[in-house]
């Protein structure tokens, strides 16, 4: 945290205290039809936003999901393909890759 600002936790609660006092306290007329026209595009504003933010991700997770795919698919590869040079060679190659995917 930097000296002299408010960290998101804080400001987020000292937001909704005061919403509240300011919601209980000050009585309005009720809600007008604009209000809830706002409220109404908001909320689905929020929902396409959520859905391309969520979107997004899952394609990104799906990329991932490909990379490691692939490069599983490389190093079963080269050690089916050590096979050739005997089993002091391929124990080897186990423990290079091995070493490489544990750290």
């Amino acid at each position: 945290m930097v000296k002299g600002r408010i960290d998101i936790g804080e400001g987020t609660i000292a937001v909704f205290v005061v919403s509240l006092l300011i919601a209980i306290f000050i009585k309005g007329r009720g809600p007008e039809a604009l209000i809830i026209a706002m409220l109404s595009v908001a909320t689905f504003l929020f929902g396409i936003f959520g859905a391309f933010v969520m979107q997004n991700r899952h394609r990104r997770l799906d990329e991932l999901r490909s990379v490691l795919r692939r490069d599983d698919a490389n190093y079963i590869n080269i050690y089916k393909l050590t096979e050739v040079f005997g089993k002091k060679a391929q124990k080897q190659l186990q423990k290079l890759i091995d070493d490489y995917l544990i750290n």
